[in-house]
């Protein structure tokens, strides 16, 4: 029998009660164990609050990686259809509209899609430009224009866990040096 045998299903590791950082109020945390094929062994973490229906999860990889900087590039309808995993402490850089998403203090892993992304990030301008402006309308635009084929889109992700992933094989993938890193290095 192999010492890490492949796990099939999410094996329950915990469950327990916490307050929901929404209404204070008691939630219930479960862990998970998973393995997922080309990323290794994750700890999925739910956090679901009854009372109020708030919902968190988070991926972390309970193997050692080093940080990563993925760049993939979206030039043809499908390339969107990518599998994205990404963990709450990545940030996304889309140079080609400007945009750039850090993680903050609430930021979720998740497995999604380039396309849900993409979808994402249109969503969040629709919000955030309270009056249409020519330059989120234009972002908007040529966002959707990548599904079309119109446009190209590069998607950097940045991850100092180095558990995010973008299974496809037009995803490059270097080791990086972390931020804080370089500046003490005096890099």
């Amino acid at each position: 029998m192999s010492e890490n045998p492949v796990l099939k299903e999410p094996i329950k590791i915990l469950e327990y009660k916490a307050p929901c950082p929404v209404c204070g109020r008691e939630g219930v945390v479960e862990d998970f164990v998973y393995e997922v094929p080309h990323f290794g062994r994750i700890l999925l973490t739910k956090f679901q609050c009854p009372h109020c229906g708030y919902k968190r999860s988070d991926i972390e990889n309970l193997e050692e990686n080093e940080p990563v900087e993925i760049t993939y590039r979206v030039e043809v309808p499908g390339d969107e259809r990518a599998l994205f995993v990404k963990s709450s402490s990545a940030t996304i850089r889309v140079p080609e509209v400007g945009v750039e998403i850090t993680p903050g203090a609430f930021s979720q892993g998740e497995i999604t899609t380039v396309e849900g992304i993409i979808l994402g990030l249109i969503d969040v301008l629709k919000l955030a430009c309270e009056s249409p402006s020519d330059s989120c309308t234009s972002k908007i635009q040529y966002l959707q224009g990548v599904f079309e084929g119109k446009n190209h889109l590069t998607i950097i992700v940045e991850d100092p866990t180095g558990v995010s992933r973008i299974l496809s094989s037009k995803a490059e993938v270097k080791k990086i040096k972390l931020k804080e890193e370089k500046q003490l290095l005096g890099e």
